[in-house]
């Protein structure tokens, strides 16, 4: 679900159901919002399946796709510089 924002439905599905994911194959189908996936959306699509997504929905850091991922630098700078202007806009 994740890689969505990456891949195309078709190259999905095609991955999905490589590794033997044939059930998990069909739910690619039913995914179609190419936005980042937050945990909150995660946790409703496993609610819905037969199987788990997350090993541990109670645990607010599992689910966090993007926790891993190393940004360029210029990425941290802006998120840096919208945290200052939030600040300066709440004093």
């Amino acid at each position: 679900m994740g890689c969505r924002g990456f891949l195309g439905v078709r190259r999905v599905k095609f991955w999905v159901v490589g590794c033997g994911g044939g059930r998990a194959g069909d739910a690619v189908g039913r995914v179609s919002r190419p936005d980042p996936l937050k945990r909150e959306r995660i946790v409703e699509w496993q609610a819905q399946q037969g199987f788990p997504i997350l090993p541990n929905p109670e645990d607010p850091d599992c689910g966090n796709l993007y926790r891993n991922l190393k940004f360029p630098d210029a990425v941290y700078e802006h998120i840096g510089e919208y945290q200052e202007e939030k600040i300066k806009a709440g004093e």
